[in-house]
């Protein structure tokens, strides 16, 4: 890109139209196209960022939040969980042993993203296209496998 398209882009003016979402359509999935984008809002106490105090599994963990914040959700849907995709679980047949305040009820279910070959996982919801982690389970304790 020149610069005169650097400039003609600068005084290019844009227009924002703030999208509404209506209550039904929270927890979506047809926002398969989008990115993925990460949230902290809600993570469980022990499954909290500063509660891994191994240096390299957090490393792990985050390196796996990049990689996958250049992916949309499709992408994801298209891999095997083995191979940087996720698993999805039923909200019903999924025993979190420590589940935080605030987990809206209508979420039906789980998803479990691994990090560190098998050894941790990123366990959240998803709402549009915001994945919500509220478990880094850097050492698989927080449910059964």
């Amino acid at each position: 890109m020149g610069k005169s398209n650097r400039k003609d882009w600068a005084n290019r003016s844009v227009s924002f139209v703030p999208q509404i979402v209506q209550p039904e359509n929270l927890h979506s999935t047809s926002d398969i196209d989008d990115f993925v984008v990460f949230s902290f809002q809600n993570m469980a106490k022990s499954y909290a960022i500063e509660d891994c105090q191994d240096k390299k599994e957090k490393a792990f963990a985050v390196d796996k939040m990049r990689e996958i914040s250049r992916k949309t959700w499709n992408e994801l849907i298209l891999r095997r969980k083995q191979d940087g995709g996720f698993e999805r679980i039923e909200r019903k047949k999924f025993d979190l042993k420590s589940i935080p305040d605030g987990i809206p009820a209508d979420i039906t279910a789980w998803y479990i993203i691994r990090f560190h070959g098998n050894n941790g996982r990123l366990i959240g919801y998803r709402v549009q296209n915001t994945f919500y982690i509220t478990h880094l389970d850097h050492s698989c304790t927080a449910y059964s496998h």
